[in-house]
């Protein structure tokens, strides 16, 4: 899997350019910075058999010792077998955590990391839903500068978060996205963008009215996989080994689909760390944690293949 670093789309250009690395190289990907808190935004949604009446978006802060502050922020999306990105299902988010109180320390990193009214504006006496409802808010719209808005589900590309303040949701098999880039041409692609809102208007509108209706609290829960990561980068015990306790994680098919769902943010954060033993030191990992991070990628290929 390759990564694209920094690549913000903000043209059809840029569109145009992302698109075709994601048919080239298979791209699922991004990674970008909310200040010193390293952000991926991976642009493939993932398919769940389980999931039958929502539309979940996942937030990970993982423990990763290679950046200044020590996590990363990772976020997903799952979506019900044969459901598109637009849908009227009920909207739920879920925030997991290495341990108890990193919730503040996800909090502090991002509110630090933007200089945004909401944010800033927020008392930490708000409600937990107020608080996590705007962290929430502004972690997607950071995903969505990087990706365009791009949501790949098997070898269909999604525009779910358009791009030059056109706020509709264009559907496209990569040919349409193709012809349409060609036929108007990349500074006439925005008019066209533009006459498709006028056209779904009233549609998308709607729309939006019942998922405001339908958003879920968010939700917060302790990761067990991610509580497992914090433990093995905390001890400096060489022989400590995070895989003599993982097979406990997934005792039901609720807690292994979750566990797959963990391993795909974990193994993709590490992905081009483990790759080279330089990076491994720094990120303070013993021989053991590296056999388990490899077991999850594993994983994480079953699940998304």
């Amino acid at each position: 899997m390759k990564q694209a670093l920094d690549p913000i789309v903000k043209t059809t250009n840029d569109l145009r350019e992302t698109v075709k690395r994601i048919t080239q190289d298979g791209l699922q990907l991004f990674r970008s910075n909310l200040g010193n808190l390293p952000l991926f935004a991976s642009i493939r949604a993932v398919e769940s058999s389980e999931l039958k009446d929502r539309d979940e978006t996942h937030y990970f802060l993982i423990p990763y010792r290679i950046s200044e502050c020590g996590y990363s922020l990772f976020n997903q999306r799952v979506l019900p077998q044969g459901i598109g990105p637009e849908n009227n299902l009920p909207k739920a988010r879920i925030f997991h955590l290495p341990a108890q109180g990193t919730l503040e320390t996800l909090e502090l990193l991002v509110t630090n990391a933007l200089q945004h009214k909401k944010l800033q504006s927020i008392n930490l006496a708000n409600p937990l839903a107020d608080r996590l409802d705007a962290l929430a808010e502004e972690i997607d719209s950071q995903s969505n500068k990087v990706t365009g808005g791009l949501v790949l589900i098997g070898s269909v590309i999604a525009i779910a978060n358009p791009l030059l303040g056109v706020s509709i949701a264009a559907k496209a098999l990569l040919p349409t996205v193709g012809s349409k880039l060609s036929k108007h041409g990349m500074n006439q692609l925005s008019e066209w963008l533009r006459a498709q809102k006028l056209k779904t208007f009233q549609k998308s509108a709607t729309t939006e009215a019942q998922k405001e209706v339908q958003r879920l609290k968010p939700e917060v829960c302790i990761d067990p996989i991610l509580q497992l990561l914090e433990e093995a980068l905390s001890t400096s015990d060489p022989d400590h080994d995070p895989s003599l306790l993982f097979a406990h994680t997934m005792k039901t098919p609720a807690e292994a689909s979750a566990t797959a769902l963990t391993a795909i943010a974990i193994s993709q954060t590490y992905e081009e760390c483990l790759q080279d033993p330089q990076l491994c030191k720094q990120a303070v990992l013993h021989g053991a944690d590296i056999t388990w991070l490899n077991t999850l990628k594993e994983l994480q290929q079953t699940r998304i293949t």
